[in-house]
Protein backbone atom coordinates (compact mmCIF):
# COMPACT_ATOMS: atom_id res chain seq x y z
CA UNK A 1 0.00 0.00 0.00
CA UNK A 2 1.25 3.55 -0.75
CA UNK A 3 2.75 5.68 1.96
CA UNK A 4 0.08 8.31 1.21
CA UNK A 5 -2.70 5.87 2.08
CA UNK A 6 -0.82 4.84 5.20
CA UNK A 7 -0.51 8.49 6.19
CA UNK A 8 -4.21 9.03 5.54
CA UNK A 9 -5.22 6.11 7.76
CA UNK A 10 -2.91 7.38 10.51
CA UNK A 11 -4.47 10.85 10.33
CA UNK A 12 -8.02 9.48 10.36
CA UNK A 13 -7.32 7.26 13.37
CA UNK A 14 -6.25 10.32 15.36
CA UNK A 15 -9.68 11.86 14.75
CA UNK A 16 -11.57 8.97 16.31
CA UNK A 17 -11.98 8.61 20.05
CA UNK A 18 -9.97 5.73 21.50
CA UNK A 19 -13.12 4.13 22.93
CA UNK A 20 -14.65 3.78 19.44
CA UNK A 21 -13.83 1.16 16.82
CA UNK A 22 -12.11 2.80 13.86
CA UNK A 23 -12.84 -0.24 11.68
CA UNK A 24 -16.56 -0.08 12.51
CA UNK A 25 -16.62 3.61 11.60
CA UNK A 26 -14.86 3.03 8.26
CA UNK A 27 -17.22 0.12 7.58
CA UNK A 28 -20.22 2.37 8.16
CA UNK A 29 -18.89 5.31 6.12
CA UNK A 30 -17.88 3.23 3.10
CA UNK A 31 -20.80 0.80 3.47
CA UNK A 32 -18.48 -2.19 3.58
CA UNK A 33 -18.62 -5.34 5.67
CA UNK A 34 -16.27 -5.58 8.64
CA UNK A 35 -13.72 -7.79 6.85
CA UNK A 36 -13.44 -5.44 3.86
CA UNK A 37 -13.01 -2.43 6.15
CA UNK A 38 -10.42 -4.33 8.20
CA UNK A 39 -8.33 -5.04 5.10
CA UNK A 40 -8.30 -1.37 4.10
CA UNK A 41 -7.45 -0.15 7.57
CA UNK A 42 -4.67 -2.70 8.02
CA UNK A 43 -2.92 -2.17 4.69
CA UNK A 44 -4.18 -5.37 3.03
CA UNK A 45 -6.30 -3.63 0.36
CA UNK A 46 -5.83 -0.26 -1.32
CA UNK A 47 -8.51 2.37 -1.00
CA UNK A 48 -10.11 3.38 -4.28
CA UNK A 49 -10.08 7.04 -5.30
CA UNK A 50 -13.79 7.30 -4.46
CA UNK A 51 -13.26 5.71 -1.04
CA UNK A 52 -10.36 8.06 -0.31
CA UNK A 53 -12.47 11.10 -1.19
CA UNK A 54 -15.43 9.86 0.89
CA UNK A 55 -13.24 9.36 3.97
CA UNK A 56 -11.48 12.68 3.49
CA UNK A 57 -14.80 14.52 3.25
CA UNK A 58 -16.23 12.73 6.29
CA UNK A 59 -13.21 13.51 8.48
CA UNK A 60 -12.62 16.89 6.82
CA UNK A 61 -9.04 16.10 5.79
CA UNK A 62 -7.37 18.14 3.04
CA UNK A 63 -6.18 15.77 0.31
CA UNK A 64 -4.27 18.66 -1.27
CA UNK A 65 -2.14 18.94 1.84
CA UNK A 66 -1.82 15.17 2.26
CA UNK A 67 -0.67 14.59 -1.33
CA UNK A 68 1.26 17.89 -1.62
CA UNK A 69 -1.00 19.20 -4.37
CA UNK A 70 -1.34 22.95 -4.93
CA UNK A 71 -0.64 25.59 -2.29
CA UNK A 72 0.53 23.89 0.90
CA UNK A 73 -0.56 26.92 2.93
CA UNK A 74 -4.23 26.55 1.90
CA UNK A 75 -6.79 24.71 4.01
CA UNK A 76 -10.32 23.49 3.47
CA UNK A 77 -13.05 25.34 5.39
CA UNK A 78 -16.82 25.36 5.39
CA UNK A 79 -19.14 28.21 6.23
CA UNK A 80 -22.58 28.81 7.64
CA UNK A 81 -25.34 29.76 5.22
CA UNK A 82 -26.03 33.42 4.53
CA UNK A 83 -28.98 35.01 6.35
CA UNK A 84 -31.40 37.15 4.34
CA UNK A 85 -34.75 36.62 6.07
CA UNK A 86 -36.50 35.10 9.09
CA UNK A 87 -36.42 31.58 7.63
CA UNK A 88 -32.65 31.80 7.10
CA UNK A 89 -32.19 32.98 10.70
CA UNK A 90 -34.19 30.02 11.98
CA UNK A 91 -32.07 27.70 9.84
CA UNK A 92 -28.92 29.26 11.33
CA UNK A 93 -30.12 28.52 14.88
CA UNK A 94 -31.12 24.95 14.01
CA UNK A 95 -27.88 24.23 12.13
CA UNK A 96 -25.81 25.71 14.96
CA UNK A 97 -27.66 23.54 17.45
CA UNK A 98 -27.00 20.48 15.27
CA UNK A 99 -23.28 21.33 15.30
CA UNK A 100 -23.10 21.52 19.10
CA UNK A 101 -25.66 19.06 20.42
CA UNK A 102 -23.88 15.80 19.38
CA UNK A 103 -20.86 16.92 21.41
CA UNK A 104 -22.89 16.57 24.62
CA UNK A 105 -22.39 12.82 24.30
CA UNK A 106 -18.62 13.22 24.45
CA UNK A 107 -16.56 13.58 27.60
CA UNK A 108 -14.31 16.53 28.45
CA UNK A 109 -15.62 18.93 25.80
CA UNK A 110 -14.86 22.58 26.47
CA UNK A 111 -15.48 25.84 24.64
CA UNK A 112 -13.17 28.88 24.49
CA UNK A 113 -14.84 32.17 23.55
CA UNK A 114 -12.99 35.40 22.74
CA UNK A 115 -15.92 37.76 23.35
CA UNK A 116 -15.81 41.04 21.49
CA UNK A 117 -19.57 41.23 22.17
CA UNK A 118 -21.76 39.57 24.78
CA UNK A 119 -21.79 35.92 23.64
CA UNK A 120 -24.85 35.24 21.52
CA UNK A 121 -25.90 32.28 23.67
CA UNK A 122 -26.75 34.53 26.62
CA UNK A 123 -29.13 36.54 24.44
CA UNK A 124 -31.27 33.63 23.25
CA UNK A 125 -33.90 32.98 25.87
CA UNK A 126 -37.56 33.69 26.48
CA UNK A 127 -37.18 37.44 27.03
CA UNK A 128 -37.89 40.79 25.43
CA UNK A 129 -34.12 41.24 25.01
CA UNK A 130 -33.95 38.02 22.97
CA UNK A 131 -36.83 39.18 20.78
CA UNK A 132 -35.14 42.57 20.39
CA UNK A 133 -31.84 41.01 19.22
CA UNK A 134 -33.72 38.98 16.62
CA UNK A 135 -35.48 42.20 15.57
CA UNK A 136 -32.10 43.94 15.21
CA UNK A 137 -30.55 41.10 13.21
CA UNK A 138 -33.46 41.06 10.77
CA UNK A 139 -33.22 44.83 10.37
CA UNK A 140 -29.55 44.45 9.50
CA UNK A 141 -29.78 41.35 7.31
CA UNK A 142 -33.23 41.41 5.69
CA UNK A 143 -33.60 44.37 3.30
CA UNK A 144 -37.36 43.97 2.98
CA UNK A 145 -37.78 43.87 6.76
CA UNK A 146 -35.59 46.97 7.20
CA UNK A 147 -37.47 48.97 4.56
CA UNK A 148 -40.79 48.20 6.26
CA UNK A 149 -39.76 50.31 9.32
CA UNK A 150 -41.75 47.94 11.52
CA UNK A 151 -41.73 49.11 15.13
CA UNK A 152 -40.54 46.69 17.78
CA UNK A 153 -43.92 46.56 19.54
CA UNK A 154 -45.51 45.24 16.31
CA UNK A 155 -42.80 42.67 15.66
CA UNK A 156 -44.11 39.10 16.02
CA UNK A 157 -41.50 36.48 15.11
CA UNK A 158 -42.72 32.95 14.50
CA UNK A 159 -42.90 30.50 17.40
CA UNK A 160 -40.59 28.14 15.52
CA UNK A 161 -37.92 30.86 15.25
CA UNK A 162 -38.11 31.66 18.97
CA UNK A 163 -37.99 27.95 19.85
CA UNK A 164 -34.96 27.39 17.61
CA UNK A 165 -33.17 30.35 19.18
CA UNK A 166 -33.85 29.19 22.74
CA UNK A 167 -32.82 25.60 21.95
CA UNK A 168 -29.51 26.77 20.51
CA UNK A 169 -28.89 29.20 23.37
CA UNK A 170 -29.51 26.64 26.10
CA UNK A 171 -26.99 24.19 24.64
CA UNK A 172 -23.98 26.40 25.43
CA UNK A 173 -24.44 26.23 29.18
CA UNK A 174 -24.01 22.45 29.16
CA UNK A 175 -20.31 22.68 28.29
CA UNK A 176 -17.30 23.75 30.33
CA UNK A 177 -16.58 27.33 29.25
CA UNK A 178 -13.66 29.77 29.19
CA UNK A 179 -14.54 33.32 28.13
CA UNK A 180 -12.42 36.45 27.71
CA UNK A 181 -14.24 39.81 28.00
CA UNK A 182 -13.37 43.49 28.11
CA UNK A 183 -15.29 46.63 29.13
CA UNK A 184 -16.69 47.01 25.61
CA UNK A 185 -18.53 43.69 25.65
CA UNK A 186 -21.95 45.40 26.00
CA UNK A 187 -21.30 48.29 23.62
CA UNK A 188 -22.95 46.87 20.51
CA UNK A 189 -26.16 45.93 22.33
CA UNK A 190 -26.22 49.28 24.15
CA UNK A 191 -25.85 51.18 20.85
CA UNK A 192 -28.57 49.07 19.22
CA UNK A 193 -31.04 49.83 22.01
CA UNK A 194 -30.38 53.54 21.77
CA UNK A 195 -30.43 53.60 17.95
CA UNK A 196 -33.87 52.05 17.61
CA UNK A 197 -35.18 54.22 20.45
CA UNK A 198 -33.74 57.34 18.82
CA UNK A 199 -35.38 56.66 15.43
CA UNK A 200 -38.73 55.97 17.05
CA UNK A 201 -39.01 52.22 16.50
CA UNK A 202 -38.46 51.26 20.15
CA UNK A 203 -40.57 52.73 22.94
CA UNK A 204 -39.10 54.02 26.20
CA UNK A 205 -40.94 51.35 28.20
CA UNK A 206 -39.61 48.52 26.03
CA UNK A 207 -36.11 50.01 26.02
CA UNK A 208 -36.05 50.16 29.83
CA UNK A 209 -37.32 46.57 30.11
CA UNK A 210 -34.58 45.43 27.73
CA UNK A 211 -31.99 47.31 29.84
CA UNK A 212 -33.22 45.53 32.96
CA UNK A 213 -33.06 42.13 31.26
CA UNK A 214 -29.55 42.88 30.03
CA UNK A 215 -28.56 43.80 33.57
CA UNK A 216 -30.02 40.53 34.88
CA UNK A 217 -27.94 38.55 32.40
CA UNK A 218 -24.79 40.34 33.54
CA UNK A 219 -25.68 39.70 37.20
CA UNK A 220 -26.11 35.96 36.55
CA UNK A 221 -22.76 35.84 34.77
CA UNK A 222 -21.13 37.63 37.73
CA UNK A 223 -22.60 35.06 40.12
CA UNK A 224 -21.37 32.21 37.93
CA UNK A 225 -17.93 33.80 37.65
CA UNK A 226 -17.73 34.06 41.44
CA UNK A 227 -18.63 30.38 41.80
CA UNK A 228 -16.44 29.23 38.92
CA UNK A 229 -19.34 27.21 37.52
CA UNK A 230 -22.78 27.63 35.98
CA UNK A 231 -25.09 27.65 38.99
CA UNK A 232 -28.10 28.29 36.73
CA UNK A 233 -27.84 24.88 35.03
CA UNK A 234 -28.43 21.34 36.36
CA UNK A 235 -24.98 20.10 35.23
CA UNK A 236 -23.11 22.89 37.11
CA UNK A 237 -20.56 23.02 34.30
CA UNK A 238 -17.26 24.86 34.84
CA UNK A 239 -17.21 28.56 33.98
CA UNK A 240 -14.01 30.61 33.91
CA UNK A 241 -14.10 34.30 33.02
CA UNK A 242 -11.12 36.53 32.17
CA UNK A 243 -10.71 40.25 31.56
CA UNK A 244 -8.32 41.45 28.85
CA UNK A 245 -7.86 45.16 28.26
CA UNK A 246 -4.87 45.15 25.90
CA UNK A 247 -5.66 42.63 23.14
CA UNK A 248 -8.40 42.75 20.50
CA UNK A 249 -11.16 40.17 20.97
CA UNK A 250 -12.94 38.71 17.97
CA UNK A 251 -16.01 36.59 18.87
CA UNK A 252 -14.06 33.51 17.77
CA UNK A 253 -15.30 30.25 19.29
CA UNK A 254 -13.04 27.20 19.74
CA UNK A 255 -14.66 23.86 20.53
CA UNK A 256 -12.25 21.30 22.02
CA UNK A 257 -13.07 17.60 22.21
CA UNK A 258 -10.73 14.75 23.28
CA UNK A 259 -10.01 13.85 19.65
CA UNK A 260 -10.38 17.07 17.66
CA UNK A 261 -10.86 20.84 17.58
CA UNK A 262 -13.29 23.01 15.64
CA UNK A 263 -13.10 26.78 15.22
CA UNK A 264 -15.98 29.10 14.38
CA UNK A 265 -14.46 32.32 13.07
CA UNK A 266 -16.86 35.20 12.26
CA UNK A 267 -16.59 36.95 8.91
CA UNK A 268 -20.03 38.58 8.57
CA UNK A 269 -22.89 39.24 10.99
CA UNK A 270 -24.03 35.80 12.23
CA UNK A 271 -21.85 34.15 9.56
CA UNK A 272 -18.91 31.94 10.46
CA UNK A 273 -16.09 30.09 8.75
CA UNK A 274 -15.91 26.62 10.26
CA UNK A 275 -12.34 25.32 10.49
CA UNK A 276 -11.35 21.76 11.39
CA UNK A 277 -7.79 21.65 10.02
CA UNK A 278 -5.77 20.48 13.07
CA UNK A 279 -2.78 22.75 12.53
CA UNK A 280 -4.92 25.84 12.02
CA UNK A 281 -7.14 24.99 15.00
CA UNK A 282 -4.03 24.58 17.15
CA UNK A 283 -2.87 28.02 16.00
CA UNK A 284 -6.19 29.51 17.13
CA UNK A 285 -5.91 27.71 20.47
CA UNK A 286 -2.31 28.89 20.95
CA UNK A 287 -3.38 32.48 20.33
CA UNK A 288 -6.27 32.10 22.78
CA UNK A 289 -3.77 30.88 25.38
CA UNK A 290 -1.65 33.98 24.70
CA UNK A 291 -4.73 36.12 25.31
CA UNK A 292 -5.23 34.32 28.62
CA UNK A 293 -1.63 35.07 29.62
CA UNK A 294 -2.29 38.81 29.31
CA UNK A 295 -5.72 38.59 30.98
CA UNK A 296 -6.87 38.95 34.58
CA UNK A 297 -8.84 36.08 36.07
CA UNK A 298 -12.30 37.19 37.21
CA UNK A 299 -13.54 33.83 38.45
CA UNK A 300 -13.48 32.21 41.88
CA UNK A 301 -11.46 34.15 44.48
CA UNK A 302 -10.64 37.32 42.49
CA UNK A 303 -13.28 39.37 44.33
CA UNK A 304 -11.83 42.88 43.93
CA UNK A 305 -11.02 42.65 40.23
CA UNK A 306 -14.37 41.00 39.50
CA UNK A 307 -16.35 43.66 41.39
CA UNK A 308 -14.52 46.52 39.68
CA UNK A 309 -15.10 45.00 36.26
CA UNK A 310 -18.80 44.24 36.66
CA UNK A 311 -19.50 47.59 38.32
CA UNK A 312 -18.24 49.24 35.12
CA UNK A 313 -20.74 47.21 33.12
CA UNK A 314 -23.62 48.15 35.44
CA UNK A 315 -22.65 51.83 35.10
CA UNK A 316 -22.78 51.52 31.31
CA UNK A 317 -26.32 50.14 31.49
CA UNK A 318 -27.38 52.82 34.00
CA UNK A 319 -25.97 55.58 31.80
CA UNK A 320 -28.11 54.29 28.95
CA UNK A 321 -31.20 54.29 31.18
CA UNK A 322 -30.55 57.88 32.18
CA UNK A 323 -29.98 58.99 28.59
CA UNK A 324 -33.16 57.27 27.40
CA UNK A 325 -35.26 59.01 30.06
CA UNK A 326 -33.71 62.42 29.40
CA UNK A 327 -34.13 62.14 25.63
CA UNK A 328 -37.73 61.01 26.01
CA UNK A 329 -38.55 64.25 27.86
CA UNK A 330 -36.92 66.57 25.33
CA UNK A 331 -39.33 68.80 23.37
CA UNK A 332 -39.89 67.95 19.71
CA UNK A 333 -38.80 71.43 18.59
Amino acid sequence: MSSSQENLITILKKRVHKKLSFIDIVSSILQLNYDAAYRRVNNKTSLSIDETVILAKYFDVSLNRLYNVGDKSSISISQTSSINNEEDLELFFNTSFDNLHPLLKKESVNICYSAKDLPIFYLLNNSKLSKFKIYVWLNLLDTTFSISKLSFDKFNPSDSLLTAAQKFGSTYSQFNIKEIWNENVLNRTIKQIYHFFEIGLLSLDDALIICSELEEIVKKIEVNARAGKRLDTPKKTLFTLYHNEIMALSNTVIVNTPDSKKVFSPYLLLSYHIITDPETCNNFQDFFEKQLESSNLLSSSEEKGRSLFFNKLYKIINRLRTRLKIDDQLPLI
